[in-house]
Order: structure tokens, then sequence, then C-alpha cells
């Protein structure tokens, strides 16, 4: 069988007749000592069972005491998680080593969540600031808006405006021209009246003085005045 070794006993030897007395010599002695040791070996046989029970409870304890302690002082809610099919069955050692491994992650991680904080912070106050500055922006567009319209609507009236004048203007210009041509007509009219009569006058003054050198005239306060001067305007003198 596996795990169990076989040692075939030696054949026995006649041992020579002159070693028998040595033989029953030995064996008084073992006696004597199995006699003044046998004190010890009952005591011996009274503590080993006893002993192995206490050593065996003890390691038993050691190895799931904490467990059966623990679960003695587990509230009703512990021990119902405790009693799910996914709790974990850890040793002392691997609870503690669970334990400071979460305990390491949990300080990381705090320290994360910590610089994640001051950078939240930092950002929010970022953030307020560009609300602030968008309701700034926000505001002077409204005015900005408000203005523009505003100016188009001026603008809008200005051009009316502006086609309004410049229709009125175009009726002045026309009758500015109209007015330009009946003034035109009535220079000519005047020039040909203020000839006629300065031929009239003139050639009667011409007459009346008989000086054959009066042959121009100049109206000087709407009035005809007959000159010998080059200067002035020429009347119709020959026809006088």
């Amino acid at each position: 069988m596996a795990g169990y070794n076989f040692t075939p006993k030696e054949n026995k030897t006649q041992r020579p007749k002159s070693n028998t007395c040595k033989n029953i010599a030995d064996k008084k002695t073992n006696h004597t000592i199995n006699t003044t040791n046998a004190p010890i070996i009952k005591i011996i046989d009274k503590v080993k069972k006893p002993l192995f029970i206490s050593v065996t409870l003890i390691l038993v304890l050691l190895l799931i005491g904490s467990k059966i302690t623990g679960n003695l002082t587990l509230s009703q809610e512990d021990k119902a998680i405790s009693q799910n099919s996914d709790f974990p069955d850890l040793s002392k050692f691997e609870a503690n080593k669970q334990f400071y491994l979460c305990q390491n992650q949990l300080n990381t991680d705090s320290g994360k969540l910590s610089q994640y904080q001051i950078e939240l912070e930092s950002k929010s106050t970022t953030a307020e600031a560009c609300i602030q500055q968008k309701n700034t922006l926000s505001s002077q567009y409204i005015t900005c808006s408000n203005e523009l319209t505003s100016i188009k609507t001026n603008f809008n009236y200005c051009n009316t405006s502006k086609t309004t004048l410049s229709n009125e203007l175009e009726l002045y210009k026309n009758d500015l021209d109209l007015k330009k041509q009946k003034y035109s007509e009535l220079e000519l009219d005047n020039y040909a009246l203020q000839n006629n009569y300065a031929n009239y006058y003139c050639c009667n003054y011409r007459k009346v003085l008989e000086n054959t050198n009066l042959k121009y005239y100049k109206i000087v306060s709407n009035k005809v005045r007959c000159t010998e001067d080059t200067d002035d305007t020429e009347f119709e003198w020959e026809n006088c």
C-alpha cells in the first residue's frame, strides 16, 4: 500500500551457547531499568492523551477561533451578510492584508479626491468668472442689439427722408430750370425794352443837343444815361 514501508524481519540465527549467560544478564538489567521507570511511564501514558487533545483544541481555536468569536459578536445585519454565498472566508492574515491594502487604497483615493476637490474649486471659480463674463457680454449684447435696432430705425427714417428730399430736390431743380428759362426770357425782354427805350431817348436827346458824339448809353439807378464813352452800350444812333 502507498505510504506504508514494509521491512521483512531478519531470519533468526541460533545464538552460540556461549552467550546464554550474557543474554540472561542483559534481560535482568533491562527488567531492573523498566521496573525503576514504570511510574514515570504510567504518568506519561495518562497525560499523553489529554495533552494531545489540548494541543489539538488550541490549534483549532487558533485557526477558527477568531471566526467563531467574531460570529458570536456580530450584529444581526452583519451575520446576514456573512451568510451570503459570495462572502469571503479569509484567514486573519488575509483579512489584515486586505484591510491594509484597502486602507492604502483609501488613503491614495482620499489624496486624489482632495486634489480633485481643489481642481473642482478652481474650475468652479473659473466657471463662475466665465458665467459673470457671459452675463456681462449678454447685457452688452442686448444693449448693442437695442442700439442697432434704433440705428436701423433711424437709418430707415433717414433713407426715407433722403428719398423724399431727393424727390423734392428734383422738383425744385425742375422748377429752377423753368424759372431760369423765364428769367432768361425776361432778361431778353428787358434788354429789348431797355434798348428800344435808349434808342428813342438818346436819339431825341442827341437831336436836342445836336451832339453827334452821343452814341452810347448806360443804366444808372434804373435810368438811361446817354454818353460818349465807348465802354458803354451802343444804341442805334444811325437810325435817329
